[in-house]
């Protein structure tokens, strides 16, 4: 059976929660295995027993907290997530010199210029506990986000790091990584980021999608920026060699994206809310 990874990145906020739910749902009378991975289950178990799904035990869920706890470790240590460079984990072997002998062809100088910068990193972050790591990346963030309200403030994030106040994909697929370690399960054959809005453009991004940690993925985009600016330029993690397409709630977006990124495939889907009622129906509903 096939496996599906739906990654819900800021889970807790209703309207993504209900997605979380009904794209189980969904995915799981395809006929797909389907593992949640999320800081929140978003009532999904609640949500398939209620509905009688007959193939509920194909949903797993795994929390941020427990992917985050977990000690699991795979046989062989993937190299490339840990360096950001996209490497492949065979790389790891090689001695210093092949390896900058292999980045030179693949890259040129500008290649070696960029791992002098990002080798010190990789083994700056190395010394962190990654819980701490994590905690520090939500608190940058939630700073970040409050200082946001202040127009002088975004002009500046924005010159000198685009990307400040998002959400990394490396934290989301070490999540990712860890939840399949933990059910002991294959890697997924596909990956559906629920939210694509907020998730990280820069290059170290793109170079994490593409290491040999990532599957084939495709995501939800609310607000398609070609469909709001077309002078604009496309999402970078679009450029992603793992990426297969995108999810729109914009029906424009389909062709634009489509003449933008002709190798990937874009497809429209009906907006979703969660149409279940309350014990106790409301006083107009029930007027109604």
């Amino acid at each position: 059976m096939k496996s599906i990874f739906l990654v819900n990145p800021i889970s807790g906020r209703g309207h993504l929660d209900a997605y979380a739910r009904l794209y189980s749902r969904a995915f799981i009378e395809l006929g797909y295995r389907v593992v949640l991975v999320a800081e929140t289950d978003a009532d999904a178990p609640g949500y398939l027993a209620r509905s009688a799904v007959s193939q509920a035990s194909s949903f797993s869920f795994v929390s941020f907290a427990q992917a985050m706890a977990s000690r699991t470790e795979e046989p062989e240590a993937i190299a490339s997530v840990a360096s950001g460079t996209g490497e492949p984990s065979e790389r790891a072997n090689m001695s210093a010199l092949l390896r900058a002998r292999l980045v030179w062809q693949e890259d040129g100088p500008t290649g070696i210029l960029l791992r002098f910068l990002t080798v010190p990193r990789r083994f700056a972050r190395a010394l962190i506990p990654e819980s701490v790591r994590l905690a520090l990346v939500r608190l940058r963030r939630e700073v970040f986000r409050l200082l946001s309200h202040y127009r002088a403030v975004r002009a500046l994030r924005n010159s000198f790091n685009p990307d400040a106040g998002r959400i990394p994909f490396r934290a989301m697929l070490q999540y990712v990584r860890k939840a399949r370690l933990i059910l002991k399960g294959s890697p997924p054959d596909l990956v559906v980021f629920l939210y694509l809005d907020l998730m990280a453009e820069g290059p170290n991004n793109v170079a994490v999608l593409d290491s040999a940690e990532s599957a084939p993925w495709v995501g939800i985009l609310f607000h398609p920026r070609l469909a709001e600016k077309p002078q604009a330029g496309i999402e970078r993690y679009f450029e992603s060699r793992n990426a297969h397409g995108g999810i729109f709630l914009v029906p424009p977006a389909i062709d634009i994206y489509a003449k933008a990124a002709p190798r990937l495939k874009f497809a429209l889907v009906p907006d979703v809310a969660d149409l279940e009622f309350s014990a106790e129906l409301p006083r107009v509903a029930e007027r109604l």
